[in-house]
């Protein structure tokens, strides 16, 4: 961190000083910084929704994305997991989906219902998987 502080000579001056004047500058600067970041709060909901019309759109590479924004923004969020489940399970990311529903079943066992559909059809896409993997390598031998 000191080299990164080294960096921009400001931000060692401040970091290093005790002087009222410079942290009062500082704790200015922070809640300038506070008040610009808080919209983000809100942008949460718009991530959401463009998750969904990305998926309903054919468009899951491009909803895997706006999901983890979502995520970032509110981690706390059902929809957002569930949604980049599904997002990860229409790019073809099977295992990834898996994951994410792990994720969110553990998170929110309120959900389960909906989550463990989504599970059993993973679970339902590996077997059909393993039985192809199985059949090819039979072809192979014969």
């Amino acid at each position: 961190m000191e080299q990164e502080i080294n960096k921009v000579p400001w931000i060692k001056k401040r970091y290093e000083t005790k002087d009222p004047k410079i942290r009062k500058e500082l704790q200015t600067d922070l809640t300038e910084i506070k008040k610009r970041l808080s919209p983000l709060k809100y942008d949460f909901e718009l991530y959401l929704k463009k998750t969904a019309a990305e998926l309903l759109l054919g468009r899951p590479e491009e909803a895997i994305e706006s999901a983890k924004t979502a995520l970032i923004i509110k981690e706390s969020s059902f929809d957002a997991w569930y949604l980049l489940g599904n997002s990860y399970l229409d790019t073809g990311k099977v295992h990834s989906a898996k994951v994410v529903y792990e994720i969110a079943l553990k998170l929110y066992p309120d959900h389960s219902k909906d989550i463990l559909e989504n599970l059993h059809f993973v679970c339902d896409i590996f077997k059909s998987l393993q039985l192809i993997a199985i059949a090819e390598n039979n072809e192979e031998v014969s």
